[in-house]
């Protein structure tokens, strides 16, 4: 099945307003570019992704009222497919604080690493004949689903966490997150707490989310580079009036490395 068909495909089983399937079909067709840049082969995206059929009930598990019977596209989209495309390709994974004019972030915390690594020239590869696979170029981030007897993180401990950091986010205890925050997530904050910042990105999702009523699916991948380790985690949760996706990122002291939300 090439991209065009399996997104497609995924839309057929949608149960949502037409507006909103299109705009789901326009995410999942940039998230399949996207992971085709980051070196990916369509065979490997559709088999992480999963089944087209899968992939639509994930959606409509989490779509709001509103999802399936306004017409007009909301700033939210419930994308519950594992993205780990933008930030599986970055350095550190880092939340990029975007303030411009004392404004906050546009509509969702944003990434500032470029998303496209290259090794040093000259670099030679190594073939393994027991996995098969092709070596990586020096200083390309290793990906893998976190295991559960993994000897850096705990699933369990892993899952809390990132629960604990949404209930802070969806509580407004922003402080709370920053000082969860590991050096690097801190410095692109300039180092201190704003809590305008925050505050204005969670608005900028939805005004008012309303009650929060479940989580949906949790998917969680092991980064490891340059000899530090780092577990990514994406959730999605549902409210009264609107679905949110949360991709956060924890190094290997649990410390809050990367946020994105949308």
């Amino acid at each position: 099945m090439n991209e065009k068909k399996y997104v497609k495909e995924v839309g057929r089983h949608l149960h949502c307003s037409k507006e909103k399937r299109r705009e789901i079909e326009r995410q999942l067709t940039g998230d399949i570019g996207a992971a085709l840049e980051c070196g990916e082969t369509l065979e490997e995206i559709l088999e992480r992704m999963g089944t087209a059929k899968n992939v639509a009930e994930e959606f409509n598990a989490n779509f709001t009222e509103e999802d399936k019977k306004d017409e007009k596209t909301k700033k939210s989209t419930a994308r519950l497919i594992f993205d780990i495309v933008i930030m599986i390709c970055v350095a550190a994974m880092v939340i990029a604080a975007c303030i411009n004019g004392g404004n906050a972030l546009k509509k969702h915390f944003q990434k500032k690493d470029n998303i496209k690594q290259e090794a040093s020239g000259g670099q030679k590869k190594e073939e393994s004949k027991n996995s098969g696979d092709a070596s990586q170029k020096a200083g390309q981030p290793q990906v893998e689903e976190l295991k559960e007897n993994d000897a850096d993180f705990s699933r369990e401990n892993v899952q809390n966490e990132t629960k604990r950091l949404i209930e802070c986010f969806c509580n407004e205890e922003y402080e709370q997150m920053f000082d969860s925050g590991s050096g690097n997530f801190k410095k692109a904050f300039g180092g201190s707490y704003n809590e305008s910042v925050w505050k204005s990105a969670k608005e900028q999702i939805h005004t008012d989310w309303g009650a929060f009523v479940s989580y949906g699916n949790v998917y969680m991948s092991k980064i490891e580079q340059d000899g530090r380790a780092y577990v990514m985690v994406q959730m999605n949760a549902a409210y009264e009036n609107v679905s949110v996706t949360y991709t956060i990122t924890l190094d290997e002291e649990m410390k809050l490395d990367g946020f994105y939300v949308k």
